[in-house]
């Protein structure tokens, strides 16, 4: 491909048309195909990686891990390669799901557009400090928004004020959230642990998108930060495997018990931050941009910026 082509990857806002060029899965590809590595080479000497991993055996922490250690091999660091643990199979043998039938993301011929927004870090902290200038000196010290979910509850209020302006029967607003679940349970599992380990957390705006006046950024922030601390205090209590199966089952029971109805607006979130992507140096300098490509779903993906603690937003909507 032309050098024309890669510099327009690499500056300005992505190219989601070229993006989605460069990510074709091969046609003759026969049976189920778990891993997928394809490289583009560029004339002036560019190169772009595009990865796909089927998320029936791993999950993003996994593809991330997987990626560090590809790269510092490649960079001669072979010390730095974190050995993956596969002790997951003992806690989670495979069996069919016994919560239903997950519902396809795609539906009819329903179309859908990605856009990418940025925030840097300046931006964050401002929200951050939006988020907590009303609250109590007591409660505002020790409140520790994440960027994720100030960045989350900023999105979700704009969806939400376009929403209120479409036609048609007002539903309720549900945001779920995947969480990663390493280091962040009481049974000791390697952080290292290789397969699906996350659950799905969910909550409920307290009213319905018919509500006229404007939705408060506030409001979202606390809902988001309770949704948060309230999984994670549930899981930190987990201590043995029969225990992680039931409260995660029971969790993916009230996602989608509270999310899969004509009643309700489903805004899901994925962070792909800390996952040190944008530190991924495969021997010829770290990456100008690390992307999705377009998805046939709704949903937002959030990675970290790669300068100064900003994060990029992937907003993939219905086209109407």
């Amino acid at each position: 491909m032309s050098a024309s082509s890669f510099d327009r990857i690499i500056h300005g806002e992505p190219d989601l048309d070229l993006l989605d060029h460069l990510s074709k899965f091969p046609t003759e590809v026969v049976g189920t195909t778990l891993v997928v590595i394809q490289a583009n080479v560029f004339e002036c000497g560019g190169l772009v990686i595009r990865l796909r991993i089927s998320h029936k055996i791993v999950d993003m922490y996994t593809m991330a891990m997987f990626m560090n250690g590809w790269a510092a091999m490649c960079r001669g660091n072979m010390h730095k390669i974190v050995c993956p643990s596969f002790e997951l199979s003992s806690i989670f043998p495979p069996k069919e799901p016994s919560f239903g039938s997950w519902p396809e993301p795609g539906i009819g011929n329903e179309k859908f557009v990605m856009s990418t927004f940025r925030l840097d870090g300046k931006a964050i902290s401002k929200l951050k400090a939006q988020a907590t200038a009303d609250a109590p000196d007591s409660i505002a010290n020790n409140w520790q928004l994440s960027r994720v979910e100030v960045v989350s509850a900023l999105i979700t209020r704009v969806l939400v004020d376009i929403n209120q302006n479409k036609p048609g029967k007002p539903r309720l607003f549900v945001v779920c959230m995947t969480m990663n679940l390493r280091e962040r349970i009481g049974l000791a599992i390697p952080a290292n642990s290789c397969g699906n380990l996350y659950t799905t957390i969910a909550a409920q705006l307290g009213r319905s998108m018919a509500d006229e006046s404007k939705l408060v950024f506030q409001e979202v922030v606390n809902m988001i930060s309770k949704m948060v601390c309230n999984s994670r205090a549930r899981y930190a209590k987990v201590a043995d495997a029969e225990e992680l199966r039931s409260t995660v089952k029971d969790s993916l029971m009230d996602f989608t018990e509270l999310a899969f109805t004509s009643e309700k607006h489903l805004n899901p979130f994925s962070s792909w931050c800390r996952f040190r992507l944008y530190k991924n140096d495969f021997g010829w300098g770290r990456p100008a941009l690390v992307s999705l490509t377009s998805l046939n779903f709704k949903s937002v993906f959030l990675i970290d910026d790669k300068d100064d603690g900003g994060i990029y937003a992937w907003v993939t909507l219905k086209e109407d």
